[in-house]
């Protein structure tokens, strides 16, 4: 592995460790335990410092340095962190993930950005002597944030630190563990060089040294917990306390692990040397397992201890890049297809003459489905990358609107593909943008009517089946149908004789251009937000649902599919074409008498269903199929949602075949967008097929025979190249 594979390493870990802080920013807001969130966030900045500094990124160094040294105080502080003080915190993290990605694609900062809040962080931390900026006035005081030792009794600690076999690779230095170490006090180290190998034979992607150092330090044992906690997963660490006490043993801790950063062997500072210069020694055996360990707890008498709990080991993982994964689902959807031609060929075939070749077939699928499932697991990506971005979101809304709210999530831990994970960001920010500026009443109205002043906003998502339900519900004052209807007719979104139900007014908001705001602001107006939302979760094969009751809220539930890869879809027959339809916008199937139809001169026909008058599209004539049934009455008229702005309407088809799962072939990617066709697959008996796509449906409507070519041209670019998955 070169050193910019590393690099490239170092920057996913950042992704990692960045999302793993704004999770902890998230539970102190939500009141989580300060302390644990604190330590974790400190662990998370020092890890980054590490690396910046290893790759010599020296502004991203600097800052990291300069937020852990602010974090470094902020662990003292006995006292709960204030607004403002959080406020320093989010900003801190959000100009850390600027520099990383200014560093990733090899860019200069944005220093204007940046500057202000590392200037903030030096002054608190005393880098720098600058004065602190009023935005972040409220702090624990000063004093708590003393960076001396305590000026408690002296402990003597005999610290065994042997580097993983991976640690190198890992990006972290030892050097790193050891000048931590000796910033607790005053240290003796020792290099063992035993183990070092002959030139020919060494690696120098391992580190065949171990230390032994020796710490007399005032602080207490909690302070070099923490350095070993750092590394816990990178490196065997043992440590012994050897502080003479009456009547008490030594104690021991380990941590295993694996991995770190190149570094050399150098001055420590202060006297204070690592190398194989230094006389050496043996290390002393690993300690004992933790369940039979204990340690001098801070703040404990010398004579009492607590014993430690084994800590739950981490699974191990690999990191494996997007195309790859991409190139093994789409290697897995064409075993699917090869699958089912198989089963179609022997389906000729007598069972009791071959009865050996069914029963191969039969485990051959359930293998087969079984790496589908796999495949699609590895894709799958929990949610809470993408909650835990609100809380920073939520604080500049109050700030832009003198608005209180509280945010609750729940079900954080589903799971869904990776695509539709980040695609999520910008329709869930939309969606809270609404709900705090249209929803949540000022605090003075909420009181007044009897709410808490502080608004409640509530993100949650569950899995049901092979679909994703995601929801966000407000406690505000909900929709406002009258002032909703007045806008939309006010724009000529709508005609004003118009009979809409109540669900059908709520509906309007996501028109495009519609909105109730008098004047643009930062937050919205513009009308473009919820019609986005909208387009955004159709174009993932989903649905938006709004419900609103007036003076109590209003809730958004967002129906996604577990995976862009793999859709349960209805084959239909039209003409001497498949054409499929996705079954979670499919209502039911209806063979109607003549008396519901009406038919129209411009608007061609419609259906009456229980009262309600649907639009009749006929799949033929969208796309100018020959030979296919044209006659409602004697065709089959599938009952869709989600179909253009009438969001519900009838299809007509010829004649239902059944439904399976497909593997989902792009036409954008391969040959270019269709109206009215999301995508294409391959059937079971080898044919393509058309994935329809009813939110553009309409537009297909009057199609020459260039709809039809351009349609069959997509189909056989996406049979001739085997088309990645969508």
């Amino acid at each position: 592995m070169d050193l910019d594979d590393l690099k490239q390493t170092f920057f996913l870990e950042c992704d990692d460790l960045l999302a793993a802080s704004e999770e902890n920013l998230d539970a102190l807001t939500q009141g989580a335990d300060q302390a644990e969130a604190v330590n974790a966030l400190f662990r998370h900045v020092h890890s980054i410092k590490g690396g910046a500094r290893a790759f010599e990124l020296e502004y991203l160094g600097s800052f990291a340095h300069a937020f852990e040294s602010y974090m470094s105080l902020a662990r003292k502080s006995d006292g709960p962190l204030g607004d403002q003080a959080l406020g320093l915190l989010f900003d801190s993290v959000d100009a850390l993930r600027l520099l990383v990605e200014a560093a990733r694609d090899g860019l200069e900062p944005d220093r204007q950005r940046i500057e202000p809040t590392y200037q903030v962080l030096c002054a608190k931390a005393e880098i720098v002597d600058s004065p602190p900026d009023e935005a972040y006035d409220e702090f624990v005081p000063v004093a708590v944030f003393d960076d001396e030792p305590a000026g408690g009794p002296t402990s003597l600690f005999q610290i065994t630190f042997v580097p993983g076999p991976t640690m190198l690779t890992s990006g972290v230095d030892p050097l790193m563990v050891l000048r931590s170490i000796k910033s607790l006090g005053s240290v003796t180290v020792i290099c063992d060089t035993a183990a070092t190998p002959a030139l020919d034979s060494f690696d120098p992607a391992t580190c065949p040294w171990q230390w032994s150092i020796t710490l007399e330090t005032t602080e207490s044992v909690e302070a070099l917990n923490d350095i070993v906690d750092m590394v816990s997963d990178l490196a065997t660490i043992r440590i012994e306390d050897q502080t003479p006490v009456d009547d008490s043993a030594n104690m021991a801790l380990s941590f295993d692990a694996a991995a770190s950063y190149p570094g050399e062997l150098i001055d420590l500072g202060d006297g204070q040397q690592s190398g194989s210069n230094l006389p050496t020694m043996s290390a002393p055996p690993l300690a004992t397992p933790l369940s039979s360990s204990s340690i001098k707890p801070a703040g404990a008498s010398k004579n009492e201890t607590k014993n430690l709990q084994p800590q739950s080991v981490a699974p191990k993982t690999v990191r494996v890049e997007v195309p790859k994964l991409e190139r093994l689902g789409n290697m897995v959807g064409e075993l699917v297809i090869t699958q089912a031609f198989l089963m179609r060929q022997a389906s000729r075939l007598s069972f009791e003459e071959n009865p050996d070749l069914f029963r191969a077939l039969e485990e051959m699928s359930q293998h087969i489905r079984d790496l589908q499932d796999s495949s699609l697991a590895l894709r799958a990506q929990p949610l809470k990358s993408v909650f835990s971005r609100f809380g920073h979101l939520l604080r500049d809304l109050e700030k832009a609107t003198g608005k209180k709210i509280n945010l609750t999530t729940a079900g954080e831990d589903t799971e869904i593909d990776k695509t539709v994970v980040e695609r999520l960001n910008e329709p869930l920010t939309h969606l809270i943008r609404n709900a705090v500026d249209h929803g949540i009443e000022s605090p003075d109205k909420r009181l007044s009517v009897g709410k808490p002043a502080e608004g409640r906003i509530k993100l949650s998502a569950e899995q049901r089946g092979n679909q994703v339900f995601i929801e966000l519900a407000d406690d505000g004052g909900g929709i406002n149908r009258e002032r909703v209807r007045a806008k939309a007719v006010e724009k000529g979104l709508i005609d004003a004789e118009l009979v809409l139900t109540d669900e059908e007014i709520d509906d309007l908001i996501f028109l495009p251009g519609f909105s109730t705001n008098e004047a643009v602001t930062d937050i919205s107006g513009r009308g473009v937000g919820m019609d986005a939302v909208r387009q955004t979760i159709f174009d993932m094969g989903g649905r938006v649902y709004v419900r609103s009751e007036p003076g109590r809220g209003s809730r958004f539930l967002l129906t996604l599919p577990l995976s862009l890869a793999v859709l349960d879809a209805m084959i239909t027959i039209v003409g001497d074409q498949r054409f499929l339809i996705p079954v979670h916008n499919v209502r039911r199937s209806i063979r109607p008498e003549p008396a519901q139809i009406t038919r129209f001169d411009r608007q061609g026909a419609m259906v009456s269903v229980n009262g309600e008058m649907l639009r009749i599209i006929s799949i033929a004539s969208e796309f100018n199929v020959p030979g296919a049934i044209t006659d409602p009455c004697r065709g089959l008229l599938i009952l869709v949602d989600g179909a253009g702005d009438q969001q519900r309407a009838a299809l007509l088809v010829d004649d239902l075949l059944g439904q399976e799962p497909v593997v989902v072939k792009s036409l954008e990617r391969n040959y270019r967008k269709v109206p009215g066709i999301a995508a294409a697959t391959i059937l079971g008996d080898g044919r393509a097929a058309l994935i329809l796509d009813l939110l553009t449906l309409g537009q297909a409507s009057g199609a020459t025979n260039s709809t039809r070519q351009r349609a069959e041209q997509a189909l056989a670019a996406s049979v001739k190249i085997g088309g990645p998955s969508a």
